[in-house]
């Protein structure tokens, strides 16, 4: 059995949150996150402000709560980074350019048959 160590757990619980901010259906509140991870809001609390002084998340507005103060809305940071995705075909390339809410940025097809 290979032991975890605290590292381990926080690298996966930060992974965990990153997830659910990607699938989810679309900006989340931080207790959104702890319901839908089952990590306790503190963690996600501590979690989310890392994500966020790193620029991997942003503030993307508030809701109002059922109680207190309004709940920020927690979503990616589209321009923190850029994903390409390729696809080779027998006749072609396609590829194409992602921010991180995999929204298309730039896209491209080539035609394979004119090369010799």
């Amino acid at each position: 059995m290979i032991k975890r160590t605290s590292q381990d757990i926080r690298r996966l619980n930060r992974f965990e949150v990153l997830r659910h901010v990607y699938a989810g259906p679309g900006a989340m509140s931080r207790q959104d996150l702890a319901a839908a991870t089952g990590l306790s809001f503190a963690t996600v609390a501590n979690l989310t402000a890392e994500l966020l002084e790193a620029g991997v998340l942003t503030e993307a507005g508030r809701e109002d709560s059922s109680g207190g103060r309004p709940r920020t809305r927690l979503a990616v940071n589209a321009e923190r980074g850029a994903l390409i995705g390729v696809d080779i075909a027998e006749t072609s390339v396609h590829a194409e350019l992602f921010d991180l809410t995999l929204a298309v940025r730039h896209s491209v097809e080539q035609s394979t048959t004119s090369w010799s």
